[in-house]
């Protein structure tokens, strides 16, 4: 909603300058291109992230389990240190999928990797089994590892898109000014051309508005994902 409510704000100044300023419009257009953007990676993060928390949510289940068998003292000391190295690649799994970072991805999937050694070569079917479970969990296209990485690596370009679209309305409003400044600066002179120009000049004050009216809109949005992909987490 919030993307066609600024895909149409930057319609209607368009409009309004009518091809006067070929900076601006380059730079309209390329803030539309952002927006657009920014739009479609914030709706394929917002996948992404529903199918990390639905891994997480499975594994913070496991990684309980795993302690509780890890605790039962009835069990042979072999057995129990098997669970609780269970219990540790969840936890490690676990973390991965709350990561916010790549290097940390990174080192989560080297801890992973450690552990999973220690009972790669234990032959006892249950143990196989479960462990089984959590490298399908964990590796492939759609495993933890890789849709963090994808979930980070849209964060990454949504950013960049926001950014972009920051520097284009910095520049649009610094060029404002410019104007202003030149036409109010002619206005005993030239008044009949000032005139004109204080016309344009308005004009822009408009649009320079109107643009952070938009980058108010497009952050509020941003932060919103932002806050409920956390909230997600946390809970």
């Amino acid at each position: 909603m919030e993307a066609g409510i600024s895909k149409t704000l930057l319609a209607d100044i368009r409009r309004h300058l009518d091809g006067q300023n070929a900076l601006f419009d380059k730079l309209l257009t390329e803030m539309g291109g952002s927006i657009d953007e920014l739009t479609t990676l914030s709706l394929h993060r917002i996948e992404l992230t529903d199918r990390i928390l639905r891994l997480n949510a499975v594994l913070a289940i496991e990684e309980r389990r795993f302690a509780a068998l890890a605790r039962e003292k009835q069990k042979p000391l072999g057995q129990r240190e098997q669970w609780l190295t269970m219990q540790r690649i969840s936890a490690v799994l676990l973390g991965a999928g709350r990561s916010e970072n790549l290097i940390g991805i990174g080192e989560f999937h080297r801890n992973y990797r450690a552990l999973i050694v220690e009972l790669e070569e234990d032959e006892k079917p249950l143990i196989q089994s479960q462990l089984l479970k959590l490298q399908e969990i964990a590796s492939g296209r759609d495993g933890l590892f890789e849709l963090r990485r994808a979930e980070i690596g849209r964060r990454i370009r949504a950013e960049a898109a926001m950014n972009r679209i920051r520097h284009s309305t910095e520049v649009i409003n610094n060029h404002a000014a410019e104007i202003t400044a030149t036409a109010q600066a002619n206005i005993i002179t030239e008044r009949e051309r000032t005139i004109s120009a204080i016309a344009f000049a308005s004009g822009i004050i408009v649009i320079a508005v109107v643009l952070s009216i938009l980058m108010a809109v497009m952050a509020a949005a941003y932060s919103a994902a932002i806050r409920m992909r956390r909230r997600r987490q946390s809970g």
